[in-house]
């Protein structure tokens, strides 16, 4: 027998106050003094006191709410595409068509075309923008800038060094343990004295956060788990040109015959694993995401490894944030950190993808 759910009368009663009081205090309007206003909300947390999405939204006579997201432009990298799926996705769950969702999007190359994305923000006016700070030293100007806006942000992917009050939550990975987590894999296959080659794919990949804590953290592991293991990180970013990636990795695996492995930091670990068949070279290969391109070398075993960062999962956390905070005027979890999975080519048909309970309700990010 399921137990009655909460009221807003339980709470007054709790708090010997008006169920009026009581409402102002959940729903942030009028005047309430400051330690009533904590008492009630104190009482509603105890008691697992819930709003009620539907009521919220007729109170506010079925107002339309205007989203926004800065990501980078679709059809640039699959796992952004993922992302904004999942986005997608959140946005056709609510039944009620209150949301308007307003995309822009830059290139995911070109870290001053971040910054002149803001002038379209600020034509739309949004009530809270999700967005990704992946150039690290452009972010600061885009925060002052979104400052300016008073626009409140939802972070994925990217956790920076610094935020301000405009920050909402942050979902996403951990990138640091990411990284430990690929010298955890590798280091299954190392003898002592062996060598392994750090990948970041990346354009001026110092200028990622992600893509530095991912390198500290890979570099942590083995300096404090097998030292004598000696790790080379390559700055190597020409991953658009075949002969390019081919000649390098020749070089490379010259220069370290018995080369043990490549950790690709990257969700495009495809462009290493073709190259590697093209010049007959099968070193251990870990790399990032449950992308159609990586999935193929992953039956193969050309790809050994493949972290799923679950970017649908991210995008879909994310914006449901935005939602929350355009309904509630907050967002209970300032940080959620998403569970990285192991996929190896056993286990990839189980993992497919990655189901979250939501209003109750068990989903699957998959499509069927």
């Amino acid at each position: 027998m399921h137990s009655k759910k909460p009221t807003l009368n339980d709470i007054a009663r709790k708090a010997n106050v008006s169920i009026g009081t009581v409402d102002r205090a959940m729903n942030d309007r009028g005047r309430i003094a400051p330690d009533v206003k904590k008492k009630i909300l104190t009482i509603a947390d105890e008691i697992g006191y819930k709003k009620n999405i539907y009521a919220s939204l007729l109170a506010s006579k079925n107002k339309v709410k205007r989203l926004a997201y800065l990501l980078p432009a679709r059809g640039m990298d699959g796992y952004w595409d993922l992302v904004l799926d999942g986005i997608q996705k959140a946005i056709d769950h609510n039944p009620i068509e209150t949301f308007v969702l307003e995309p822009v999007y830059f290139d995911l190359h070109d870290p001053q075309d971040f910054i002149r994305a803001v002038r379209k923000l600020k034509r739309l006016k949004a009530e809270v923008l999700l967005t990704a700070p992946l150039f690290d030293r452009e972010w600061p100007e885009l925060m002052q800038q979104l400052a300016g806006l008073n626009i409140p942000y939802v972070l994925i992917n990217t956790f920076p060094e610094k935020v301000d009050t405009n920050y909402l939550s942050y979902i996403g990975p951990d990138s640091y343990h990411s990284g430990k987590l690929a010298g955890r894999l590798m280091n299954y296959h190392c003898s002592p004295g062996d060598t392994v080659l750090m990948m970041p794919l990346e354009k001026a990949y110092v200028n990622a956060r992600h893509m530095v804590e991912k390198r500290n953290g890979f570099h942590e592991f083995f300096r404090h788990h097998n030292p004598s293991v000696k790790v080379i990180t390559s700055e190597f970013a020409d991953f658009q040109d075949d002969q390019a990636v081919d000649l390098y990795l020749e070089r490379t695996l010259a220069e370290h015959p018995g080369l043990t492995g490549i950790y690709v930091s990257a969700s495009r670990t495809f462009v290493v694993a073709r190259s590697l068949e093209r010049i007959r070279q099968n070193p251990i290969l870990i790399g990032y995401d449950v992308l159609p391109e990586n999935v193929a070398h992953l039956r193969n075993e050309s790809i050994h490894y493949l972290i799923s960062q679950n970017p649908k999962l991210m995008g879909y956390l994310g914006m449901k944030a935005c939602q929350e905070y355009s309904i509630y005027n907050t967002v209970k979890n300032k940080k959620i950190l998403i569970p990285m999975d192991v996929i190896v080519a056993e286990n990839y048909q189980e993992n497919k993808g990655n189901f979250f309970l939501v209003n109750d309700e068990l989903l699957s990010m998959t499509e069927t």
